[in-house]
């Protein structure tokens, strides 16, 4: 598997691969009432499901956001993300690897939106 960035991949990589394993992370609030197609947008990057697994960043989620649905979708606003970061920060290791890959598109996200929305298996 080519990553855009180290362990994301975009939406023409998850339509090469076949399956739809991912965790989405999506620009703005997921919107189901205008949005015809609210998955699987152009601008979101994905994480496969054994990548959140084996780095087990469920549990940097539900250790830093409250109500963490891992099957649902995960509303993140600017001070959520900051409480992510930070606990990826002082964890270290591969938490700490992740968030700094991420964060270029989170502040990128925020120039433009309030939230960004994990949307879960």
């Amino acid at each position: 598997m080519t990553c855009i960035m180290k362990y994301f991949v975009d939406k023409p990589q998850v339509v090469a691969m076949g399956h739809t394993r991912f965790y989405e992370f999506q620009k703005g609030i997921i919107d189901y009432e205008n949005d015809e197609n609210p998955y699987w947008k152009d601008d979101s990057l994905y994480l496969e499901d054994e990548t959140v697994i084996e780095l087990d960043l469920d549990s940097l989620f539900a250790e830093t956001l409250e109500n963490y649905d891992f099957m649902g979708d995960n509303f993140v606003n600017r001070q959520d993300w900051e409480r992510i970061a930070a606990c990826a920060l002082k964890a270290g290791g591969i938490w700490k690897e992740v968030i700094e890959i991420l964060s270029p598109w989170v502040e990128n996200t925020f120039s433009k939106y309030d939230y960004f929305t994990i949307i879960g298996m």
